[in-house]
């Protein structure tokens, strides 16, 4: 299919050439949008103008490496290595989407997307509009269904709200306390709490255990960190 449809442009008299290469930045940017607006949807920081300008980027230079040969008349050229670039360049791009707080990481998804419309551009690029197509739809989909099913597991952890007079510095003790009972941390982050005096919540997301082994543990944290309130959610 994609033999055609470049066959057929090129068969265009004059213009066939920037016909087929104005067809292949707009599939980059439609196949990127369609990522970019679900990461745009869910409030990431690279969103929707982040995602197509990296599959734009892409698509330029996949488009310079294959076809600069034939403006400069050089005949052999590894129209790959511009592209192996691309791949590598966008990890650094990709790597500021990552947040770290506590032993929870964000934006590994976002990263991981940014990646693809990269390689989404470079398909486009090099005219393997297919290939673009079926990655980009099936990474939407993915992103959808997969959002939905993490909900879902998410709904069935137990939750824990601890409040401190005093900033943690670490969460060690929590998670040695969770470690001696036998519980799996899913998620553990801090924040401030507004007011005249300084407070700050710990919150702690484990995965789903047996209703004794939550109470040992949830009796054993309060032991151990004195709260001034503390909180079971199960939801």
């Amino acid at each position: 299919m994609d033999r055609i449809i470049i066959d057929g442009v090129n068969s265009v008299p004059a213009v066939g050439n920037i016909l087929l290469l104005v067809i292949e930045v707009l599939l980059s940017l439609v196949f990127a949008s369609l990522i970019g607006y679900q990461r745009e949807k869910r409030g990431h920081g690279a969103g929707l103008r982040t995602h197509i300008m990296v599959a734009l980027g892409a698509c330029l230079i996949m488009q310079v490496s294959v076809n600069a040969p034939a403006f400069t008349g050089t005949s052999v050229r590894d129209t790959a290595r511009l592209a192996a670039q691309v791949v590598s360049g966008i990890g650094f791009l990709g790597a500021g989407t990552i947040i770290q707080n506590g032993t929870n990481i964000r934006g590994l998804t976002t990263a991981a997307t940014i990646w693809i419309c990269g390689g989404i551009g470079l398909a486009c690029g090099a005219g393997y509009f297919s290939a673009a197509l079926i990655t980009a739809v099936t990474a939407f989909v993915s992103l959808i269904v997969l959002s939905r099913l993490e909900k879902y597991i998410t709904r069935k952890s137990p939750k824990i709200i601890i409040i401190l007079d005093q900033e943690p510095h670490n969460f060690k003790e929590i998670l040695d306390v969770a470690d001696h009972y036998g519980i799996a941390v899913k998620d553990i982050h801090s924040d401030q709490l507004k007011g005249k005096k300084p407070k700050f919540r710990i919150s702690v997301m484990i995965m789903p255990a047996t209703s004794d082994e939550v109470a040992k543990f949830s009796e054993e944290l309060q032991d151990v960190l004195k709260p001034e309130d503390f909180s079971l959610i199960r939801k």
